[in-house]
């Protein structure tokens, strides 16, 4: 089995609502700034590194937008909406030929991932697969060891993907919010561990068929290289699984369960542990 490879894509919007993009140096497109995200890293901040370093600005995270799940890849890519803050916007950089913001109806042409622009102009988390034909997938191969080549080459060499263990953790909650569906005999919200080969709706259904998931929250563990996606359902059905909520025997199943009580949706939480 596959692990999950996890990398980030930043819309850096200005206050004149344009969006902040970058003109590849491997493939010369423009796309929205980003890259992997490294051991011992929170996926935020290296969401904020990969735009200083692609653009030169200064970068505040404002919210999580969407995950992005790559078929064929075993990659998964969290979309970020963020401002600029300072900093130097460069021209170009030794990761891209330009640096530009544009008003969103005067893109340029940009062949693949006009959705994270789309996205980040909305106001839910969202989650999407993305199918890549396996001509794309071949030809992109080609590209990114020609770069890996280059990079070489050069004296920069790229390193690997680490190894995350990611998880996605259910909580399934009545209307009451106080009430939710733990795993049998162990008192903890059910967990499933995200191979690199499948997406995550389809692991997410290996544990309950539900419809009405929303992406809620990040919790993660810089140390064990640990995250979890958490997702909430609301629902009504008999069942003997049912346990309060203060009846949870890790901690931060019942942190979870705290940021869900407003039955309002709000911006996807984050919160840092150990395991």
């Amino acid at each position: 089995m596959s692990f999950m490879r996890l990398g980030t894509r930043v819309a850096v919007i200005n206050e004149k609502n344009e969006i902040l993009l970058s003109k590849r140096g491997d493939f010369g497109t423009w796309a929205l700034p980003g890259g992997r995200v490294d051991s011992g890293e929170l996926i935020h901040e290296s969401a904020a590194r990969e735009v200083r370093e692609e653009t030169g600005l200064e970068v505040k995270i404002e919210r999580a937008v969407g995950l992005y799940y790559q078929q064929g890849r075993s990659r998964t890519n969290v979309l970020y909406r963020a401002k600029p803050i300072g900093g130097e916007l460069l021209s170009k950089t030794d990761e891209t030929l330009a640096n530009q913001f544009f008003a969103r109806d005067k893109l340029p042409e940009i062949p693949f991932g006009k959705f994270y622009i789309d996205d980040a102009y909305s106001t839910k988390a969202v989650i999407r697969t993305i199918e890549i034909s396996q001509l794309e997938l071949i030809k992109l191969d080609l590209q990114l060891r020609w770069r890996w080549l280059k990079n070489l080459l050069s004296g920069r060499p790229e390193p690997k993907f680490p190894q995350f263990q990611i998880f996605v953790v259910s909580m399934i909650v009545d209307s009451s919010r106080r009430r939710v569906l733990s795993e049998f005999t162990k008192g903890q919200l059910p967990r499933v561990k995200l191979e690199g080969q499948y997406d995550i709706w389809e692991q997410l259904s290996d544990i309950f068929p539900l419809d009405d998931w929303q992406w809620v929250g990040v919790w993660q563990d810089v140390r064990s290289n640990t995250i979890e996606w958490v997702f909430l359902s609301v629902n009504e059905f008999l069942s003997n699984r049912w346990i309060a909520a203060r009846d949870l025997n890790l901690e931060r199943d019942k942190q979870y369960m705290e940021k869900v009580k407003p039955k309002h949706r709000q911006k996807v939480w984050f919160l840092e542990g150990e395991i």
